[in-house]
């Protein structure tokens, strides 16, 4: 069972991606996968290139079986990153100051080391999360402010997906920045 096989209750329609007319990352678009990932969501998993951006693709022993690129048989699978690409693209643009969403860079095919082999990734400005480094009564009001960036989200038409409400997984605290970021789209829907 592939991850779009557990969420499809919640997409609608006809879900393919031409993902092999996406741009080829050049120098720096490398990620290690023998080096444990950034983040590890349910449906992706974020590494750290060369370049210190971060790429989101898909989770290696979902679709992208350690023998064999199954998206060549079935590209509904990339729709999850390219819907969080798109999500946090429209979210970046708007410029809202209640609204921090690391900045998205594009929809690329990055390179996987060591096997030097392809694969499609959302590629965005890579944020370190100090969340779970924050003492309890912090995470709290940092909380309280993932919450208000969901309700403005809502006012431009977005919809965070039912698994990002209450996740501690969809968002990042940057203690040197001191602000929260809004991250994990694949699901979301824009009216």
């Amino acid at each position: 069972m592939t991850p779009i096989d557990t969420i499809s209750p919640y997409l609608e329609g006809e879900l393919k991606s031409d993902f092999t007319s996406w741009q080829i990352g050049e120098n720096g678009f490398e990620f290690d996968s023998a080096i444990h990932p950034e983040f590890i969501g349910k449906l992706t998993t974020s590494f750290v290139m060369n370049n210190n951006l971060l790429a989101k693709l898909l989770l290696i022993d979902g679709p992208f079986k350690m023998n064999g690129w199954k998206n060549k048989e079935d590209s509904r699978n990339v729709f999850l990153i390219e819907n969080a690409f798109h999500i946090s693209k429209y979210l970046y643009d708007l410029k809202d100051w209640r609204i921090n969403i690391p900045e998205p860079k594009g929809l690329y095919l990055i390179k996987r080391k060591p096997m030097n082999s392809f694969y499609p990734a959302f590629v965005m400005r890579y944020v370190y999360n100090n969340f779970f480094e924050m003492p309890r009564e912090k995470q709290r009001s940092i909380l309280e402010v993932k919450n208000q960036m969901f309700d403005a989200v809502k006012e431009y038409g977005v919809f965070p997906s039912p698994f990002s409400i209450d996740s501690e997984d969809n968002f990042i605290y940057s203690k040197f920045e001191n602000r929260v970021y809004l991250i994990g789209f694949s699901l979301w829907k824009k009216k």
